[in-house]
């Protein structure tokens, strides 16, 4: 294993394991941060958690996104039940963008490559989805989200 995460089978590693170690924990830490200060619904903090343990996994590939599933479902109850119906459509073919159109489209890149590097864009962009999902309910429906049997944690 080269350095630990995904992240060195796209990005340039000129500095060794030390460098993709500092920001492996640089992401947890981030995480950790918007956790603290969002204290988001419980299924929204293990979505997140779930993109980026597969984003970090020192070896994934594409059968690995079976996980991701989990995280479609999220978004898909928080689109249907605490977005605005106005930012609905926008979030739906986002969805459908990350979680059908993109993996094909990496697969093909893979097969063509020989190799799945590009593999860690879809949790990367399932986890960009579940933090605007996030900061959109919470927009949407101000501080009143935990009624509606949501679970918020810490």
């Amino acid at each position: 294993m080269r350095s630990p995460g995904q992240l060195h089978r796209i990005l340039p590693d000129p500095f060794g394991d030390a460098v993709a170690l500092v920001v492996c924990g640089l992401a947890v830490g981030a995480l950790a941060a918007w956790w603290r200060n969002t204290r988001p619904l419980f299924d929204s903090t293990v979505a997140a958690g779930t993109c980026l343990s597969l984003i970090l996994a020192p070896s994934a590939s594409t059968r690995d996104h079976l996980l991701l599933l989990f995280v479609a479902a999220v978004l898909l109850e928080h689109y249907a039940h605490r977005m605005a119906p106005s930012g609905r459509a926008l979030a739906l073919g986002a969805l459908a963008v990350v979680f059908v159109g993109a993996p094909w489209v990496v697969q093909g890149v893979a097969m063509l490559r020989g190799d799945e590097a590009l593999s860690v864009v879809i949790p990367a962009a399932a986890l960009v989805l579940v933090l605007v999902a996030e900061q959109r309910t919470r927009a949407g429906r101000g501080s009143s989200l935990a009624g509606e049997g949501a679970i918020r944690i810490g």
